[in-house]
């Protein structure tokens, strides 16, 4: 009777108010509070969603977790996050620990799931409740955010500011995003161009802003689109640790959409990605997963964005920019 009345059980309310009152006042007086391990064991159900991802350190996934976070809550699950450190061998670690039972369904940042791996045919196999963020792999549900209108955006207003070269700095292991710049350069006709770096998460803060330092002094673009908005403003520091500066000698335009960003110096334009929306929709899709383990498998893309800051400034020449027939 009490643990029907502490559950909400439909039939709890044709009991009487003394026993209800009774129960609150022991609930009260022992400090009771309920086991979610005792009710994940008896419902079989933990109300909790796994989040694997590589990196909280940086702007852009910090903000990913809290938006990933704040749509499980609103959905009435808790959200245990696993940090992997872009490891391979951690990302396993993680599912498995995941799968035997402390979350109901995995939301996967996927850098590293082989199509062939073990772990995708487990997930397959046994319809495992899983959703990836990025990377699609056939028979598995992804969210993705559509970088073309970004890049569109982005490109377009670059180009009508008069910039003639457009050039984007880029870590080649990502390479989605260059392939999307080169499809709008070519929608333009203009020609793509990269400078080739390695993650700073990997090498630290210095190589990057070096790699600023010699596209300043080397004058070798006028306008540079970073893969991401951490880089930009490593890149724009060694742009003024040059001598240069940003707008006036070289635009810079981001990727990702970081509210720090609009607190760069000076605030900087980027290509944003709906953090929001794709939690939400990541949430949405796995919790159709759990409830039924046969449910199509969906890819669910969301359009990306341009925010225009101060890090862009027309050149001495403006072009009236006629998009091309689609």
């Amino acid at each position: 009777m009490v643990s029907m009345y502490l559950n909400s059980h439909p039939l709890s309310a044709h009991m009487a108010e003394k026993t209800k009152t009774r129960i609150r006042q022991a609930v009260d007086r022992f400090k009771y509070k309920p086991s979610y391990l005792a009710r994940a064991l008896s419902n079989k159900k933990t109300n909790v969603i796994g989040f694997i991802c590589g990196d909280i350190k940086s702007p852009f996934f910090a903000e990913k977790a809290a938006a990933m976070m704040k749509a499980a809550n609103e959905a009435g699950y808790r959200l245990q996050i696993m940090v992997t450190e872009w490891n391979f061998d951690k990302e396993f670690e993680c599912f498995d620990f995941l799968l035997e039972g402390s979350a109901d369904g995995i939301i996967f940042y996927n850098r590293g799931l082989p199509a062939n791996s073990a772990y995708y045919k487990k997930i397959i196999e046994e319809k495992l409740p899983v959703v990836l963020i990025a990377g699609r792999i056939k028979n598995i549900s992804c969210v993705s955010a559509d970088l073309e209108p970004g890049f569109d955006q982005a490109v377009g207003k670059l180009i009508t500011s008069g910039h003639k070269r457009i050039v984007m700095a880029h870590d080649p292991e990502n390479i989605i995003k260059y392939k999307t710049y080169c499809k709008i350069c070519k929608k333009y006709k203009i020609r793509p161009e990269q400078i080739i770096y390695k993650d700073p998460y990997y090498t630290g803060k210095e190589p990057l802003i070096s790699l600023g330092k010699k596209i300043a002094k080397d004058k070798y673009a006028d306008a540079v689109i970073a893969a991401a908005d951490y880089d930009a403003a490593l890149l724009m520091q060694g742009i003024r640790e040059a001598g240069f500066k940003i707008p006036d000698d070289i635009s810079m335009v981001g990727m990702d959409g970081i509210e720090l960003g609009e607190y760069f110096y000076p605030p900087l334009s980027t290509i944003g990605q709906p953090q929001n929306e794709l939690a939400a929709a990541a949430v949405s899709e796995l919790i159709k997963k759990i409830n039924n383990p046969d449910a199509k498998s969906e890819n669910l893309i969301i359009p990306s964005f341009f925010i225009d800051r101060k890090s862009i400034k027309p050149r001495s020449h403006h072009v009236q920019l006629e998009h091309p027939k689609q």
